[in-house]
């Protein structure tokens, strides 16, 4: 995780992205986008990704090797996934990294006394169930927060997302992140269990 300090006033919405530019050894100016794992009650920028592919990314490596004051710049915020709307009650699918907007969300409901119902369905294995810690303690301050792991090689499927939802399946708008993959396969689980299009949020990630 890589926290900024804003040099100006930055607002956004829990669950945006932003446009993250670095430049390179060769002086090329690279970009990635990255949810922001972080809370705006944080006051702090945040991202949060991995940097195991070999070989990294010329903007992963550029990344790697910042010290602390160096300076990155960012575009936006920008995204679909935002909380509106006190009675809606949300379902949040997300796989291994793709908890980080989630992660967001949470955090800034808890320090605004959100009272939505909100499910998390969080798939992965043993070590890719990113802010575990967090998403516990979240889970024992928001009693309106239901949390479902699923580990690897179980898949997040249209019955276990119907058992866990039950009636008020068709009244849940869904976000999902995750790779453009992931998000596809997603899509086409709730559509199978009758849930609209327009329910339906998503936010892609790249690695």
């Amino acid at each position: 995780t890589f926290n900024f300090n804003p040099t100006s006033t930055v607002q956004w919405k829990a669950g945006q992205h932003g446009i993250f530019y670095l430049k390179s050894a060769s002086n090329k100016i690279r970009l990635r986008s990255f949810s922001i794992s972080s809370a705006p009650s944080e006051n702090i920028i945040s991202f949060t990704t991995r940097l195991q592919s070999v070989p990294l990314s010329d903007f992963k490596k550029s990344l790697k090797s910042l010290k602390k004051d160096d300076l990155i710049t960012m575009r936006g915020p920008v995204g679909p996934l935002q909380i509106k709307g006190p009675e809606t009650q949300y379902a949040f699918l997300a796989t291994g990294i793709g908890i980080t907007p989630f992660r967001s969300i949470l955090t800034e409901m808890l320090a605004s006394g959100a009272q939505n119902k909100v499910t998390l369905f969080f798939a992965g294995n043993k070590d890719n169930h990113f802010f575990r810690d967090e998403l516990s303690e979240l889970n024992s301050k928001m009693p309106n927060l239901k949390i479902k792991y699923i580990y690897y090689p179980e898949r997040l499927t249209g019955s276990l997302v119907q058992e866990a939802l039950e009636d008020s399946l068709l009244q849940t708008m869904f976000f999902v992140s995750g790779s453009p993959k992931m998000i596809k396969s997603y899509r086409r689980t709730l559509s199978g269990l009758g849930v609209k299009r327009s329910a339906i949020k998503s936010d892609m990630f790249f690695t």
